[in-house]
């Protein structure tokens, strides 16, 4: 039975994600990370879902908890994902949000691990973005506007630095609603073929009805 490790569970993505192993009757082990105490969002027959309060800032924790579980899969989904607050906060928010990738990446690379790991991005990374612009491609230019968006293009890099330098089984992608579904069908199904680094910006702005960025 494979092994999902979730960081930042009780996000929207994560729901969408546990709902998609559910609905196609994924047999699997889950274990959701998240700061606070969460319930799952709803009964699961073929999911066997735990969930656990893990400060990822602290690498021991981590540490502790992917020497436990073994996960074949980790889906990268923690963050500080308020642009007002990464303004008011320059300093927690980028320290959060790049050095809690990289506790989870040094982990992965100290203790040499087989495991697959899925990051997502944010469309901040592109900034103002003309109509000319669009669709945006791999080849468009990144430009951030708020240290939230900087650490999310940091996030990236690392994502390439250590797929590239160190063999990890990494992918980094930066999607929209519409692509959401397909990528993590992707982290599930294609277990037969080593990515390395997936570095994949989707052409749709992650937005909910409101317009709102939702991550």
């Amino acid at each position: 039975m494979d092994k999902f490790l979730i960081t930042g569970c009780s996000g929207f993505v994560a729901r969408h994600f546990l709902d998609y192993l559910e609905d196609n009757k994924i047999k699997c082990e889950v274990l959701g990370l998240d700061l606070d105490v969460f319930q799952a969002h709803r009964n699961f027959k073929y999911v066997d879902m735990r969930s656990e309060c893990v400060d990822l800032l602290k690498k021991e924790e981590i540490e502790r908890v992917i020497f436990d579980f073994q996960p074949k899969y980790i889906l990268h989904l923690a963050s500080f994902s308020s642009v007002a607050f990464s303004w008011k906060n320059p300093t927690i928010s980028f320290k959060n949000n790049v050095n809690i990738f990289l506790n989870l990446l040094e982990v992965i690379r100290e203790y040499g691990l087989n495991t697959r790991v899925l990051s997502i991005g944010s469309s901040e990374e592109y900034g103002n973005v003309l109509p000319e612009e669009t669709p945006l491609t791999e080849q468009s230019p990144l430009r951030p506007l708020s240290p939230y968006a900087v650490a999310r293009v940091a996030q990236e890099m690392l994502s390439k630095l250590y797929a590239d330098s160190f063999g990890i089984d990494i992918g980094y992608a930066v999607i929209g609603m519409a692509g959401i579904i397909l990528f993590l069908f992707i982290l599930v199904i294609i277990s037969m073929v080593k990515i390395h680094s997936m570095h994949v910006r989707y052409n749709e702005f992650m937005e909910g009805e409101d317009g709102k960025n939702l991550e």
